[in-house]
């Protein structure tokens, strides 16, 4: 699990490197736009455990 951690975490700054790179007065229309691609994702099922 701690390989997926470290691969979240390195992801997750890319992320806020990306964003700090971007003029601030376009952080609201790319809150916008990363909130629209979220909203077209398919929700994440659970897998199903049997007892």
């Amino acid at each position: 699990m701690a390989d997926r951690f470290s691969s979240s975490q390195t992801s997750l700054k890319l992320l806020l490197n990306e964003i700090e790179a971007t003029p601030k007065e376009y952080w609201t229309d790319l809150l916008e736009t990363l909130r629209q691609f979220r909203q077209k994702i398919p929700p994440v099922s659970l897998p199903i455990v049997k007892c």
